[in-house]
């Protein structure tokens, strides 16, 4: 995803941006969108409602075809998902690059590294938020428990 000035006319678009976007196309090695440098600081932009920009946008290494690793922000596409249709939408992304060729092998595994950790990031925030709200509810039946001795 690029940003910058673009001019339409019928079905041509046309500008820096659309430069930008096709020629960062191909560069990840994964099947990944992620923000190019140009909308790197457009987080004012991009806001979501509801604002779940920490979820929905993760940074983190991206694997270039060149070798390279580009520290870039990525495009969470599991945000809304429940952790099983994550699952299932892994699956037939992965599914999706079959063959046996060296540079699919790699982008699957890429592709599927990345998709994994977003999981496991959504998992560890849900039994951490799992547990403050178990806490909270402790602490409440304390306080309650607590108010109804001194009287």
């Amino acid at each position: 995803m690029s940003v910058g000035f673009f001019a339409i006319e019928d079905n041509f678009i046309l500008g820096p941006a659309v430069d930008e976007a096709a020629e960062l196309m191909d560069a990840a090695d994964g099947a990944l969108v992620w923000l190019a440098p140009s909308a790197a600081g457009v987080r004012h932009v991009l806001r979501p409602e509801p604002d779940n920009w920490e979820e929905m946008i993760v940074s983190d290494g991206l694997p270039l075809k060149d070798g390279r690793v580009l520290r870039a922000s990525i495009v969470n596409p599991f945000t809304s998902a429940t952790p099983e249709q994550a699952k299932r939408m892994r699956k037939q992304l992965l599914r999706s690059m079959d063959g046996q060729r060296l540079d699919i092998v790699i982008k699957r595994q890429n592709t599927g590294a990345f998709k994994k950790w977003v999981e496991s990031r959504a998992s560890l925030r849900d039994s951490s938020k799992a547990r403050r709200e178990r806490l909270s509810r402790e602490k409440e039946a304390t306080t309650s428990h607590h108010e109804g001795v001194g009287r």
